[in-house]
């Protein structure tokens, strides 16, 4: 599975840290994954959002 990823941008965070954002969108087919119970009921896919707040300081 391949997810797109957009960068949402970058700026000093709230300690004054540098941090980027990061947003990947994907849709799941619940089918996929042998879920077909209630199908006409429930609808078969799934979108997911994931966002991300990196902080770019060195461990």
């Amino acid at each position: 599975m391949a997810l797109e990823v957009k960068a949402l941008g970058g700026g000093p965070g709230m300690k004054g840290a540098a941090i980027s954002g990061w947003e990947a969108r994907l849709t799941l087919d619940r089918r996929d994954f042998g879920i077909t119970a209630d199908q006409g009921m429930v609808g078969n896919t799934v979108d997911v959002l994931i966002n991300v707040e990196a902080d770019l300081r060195k461990p």
